[in-house]
């Protein structure tokens, strides 16, 4: 069965690519319009499920978009969602939305919001399997890994990149900290990856010790060594607030993916190897 189809409507790039994080978990294809008369060509063109729109676009406003969907009886069915940072526009025209969130927009708001609006049955089960860390689980991770794939198929121009990090010798560190002081170094290192990443980047942790991320929409290998960095450079200066020096059982596995890759297990098994020498 074929996913619903969602149109995002923002100008701003880093914006689009929060929201088709959000949507693709959510269960959606994704199409995206930086201005207003995109946006109406591709409306009329595709007539999508679900539409998020923000109101301040070139060329076309959002509000004259809200009018021109409302005024069509073939987009009767189609469900608007304004994000804008302007309640009192909104509140002013009689063509309403269907759903208005005010920026900035919570990710985990968004998405429930829209799983209610408009359920799907693509929808990836999104809440942690991790209690410790608030990570995702390793089906998730490989779920969003997959498609990372699947798009650099689609577009061969698109990088992303899998980091590996693993806590090595775990056991001799719960040995010399107690039970608590270990949950809290690896509490303290998921926290550390968060702060150095964005949030559209995914992050997981599996078999105790290791964490894994993916990066989409990666530039080159130069812009994954700086981020590669920023992480360890985080990692170190974490690990020290416990007092003894366990960066030495710190491993990190770097890997820049393109589309010649056959299937995850490929990537996954790629960065085995690494890490085993």
């Amino acid at each position: 069965m074929a996913k619903p189809l969602a149109l995002i409507v923002e100008d701003d790039r880093d914006i689009v690519a929060l929201f088709q994080h959000v949507l693709d978990i959510a269960g959606y294809q994704t199409e995206t319009a930086l201005n207003g008369p995109a946006a109406l060509d591709l409306i009329k063109k595709n007539r999508p499920d679900i539409i998020l729109l923000d109101l301040n676009l070139p060329g076309i406003t959002g509000l004259e978009i809200i009018q021109k969907i409302r005024s069509d009886e073939n987009n009767k069915n189609t469900r608007i969602v304004v994000i804008t940072g302007y309640s009192n526009i909104v509140e002013s025209t009689p063509y309403k939305a269907d759903l208005v969130l005010l920026k900035p927009v919570n990710v985990d708001q968004l998405l429930n919001l829209i799983k209610r609006l408009l359920p799907t049955d693509g929808a990836v089960e999104t809440r942690p399997n991790d209690e410790l860390t608030g990570l995702y689980s390793q089906p998730f991770f490989i779920s969003r890994l997959d498609y990372a794939l699947a798009r650099s198929k689609q577009l061969p121009q698109d990088h992303f990149a899998v980091i590996l990090i693993v806590l090595n010798q775990l056991k001799d560190i719960l040995d010399q900290l107690g039970s608590e002081m270990t949950d809290n170094l690896l509490k303290e290192t998921a926290d550390s990856i968060k702060r150095m990443l964005r949030p559209t980047d995914t992050i997981g942790r599996y078999n105790n010790s290791r964490f894994i991320i993916l990066i989409e929409d990666i530039p080159g290998q130069e812009a994954l060594d700086v981020i590669a960095e920023r992480i360890r450079k985080g990692l170190k200066q974490s690990l020290r607030n416990f007092g003894k020096d366990y960066n030495g059982n710190t491993r990190m596995v770097i890997l820049l993916c393109d589309s010649n890759y056959q299937d995850v297990d490929e990537i996954l098994c790629e960065m085995e190897q690494s890490l085993s020498h």
